[in-house]
């Protein structure tokens, strides 16, 4: 296992599309299929989630993850941080 740094495009309850960042994108893309364990910071409080992967881009060097396993609590994070974004709050 290796940690890769991604930014968040972005992300519902179900599912989040983040962009790698590293110089060798096609180096570090996950495999369709794979499972990928994930930390979000959400406005200063991170959120761990399995994932697996469900679409990958490798040259826009983005990867599409759907959340497999997070608790109730982060689950209701990230809803209140998606419905933060949409309303311009």
């Amino acid at each position: 296992a290796y940690d890769v740094r991604a930014q968040t495009v972005d992300m519902s309850r179900a599912s989040c599309r983040v962009r790698l960042l590293t110089d060798e994108p096609s180096q570090a893309m996950p495999a369709e299929g794979s499972r990928v364990g994930l930390t979000v910071d959400l406005d200063g409080q991170l959120i761990a989630a399995q994932t697996v992967v469900i679409r990958t881009d490798p040259v826009a060097a983005e990867a599409v993850l759907s959340f497999t396993t997070a608790s109730p609590e982060d689950l209701a994070r990230i809803d209140r941080h998606v419905l933060s974004e949409l309303s311009g709050s």
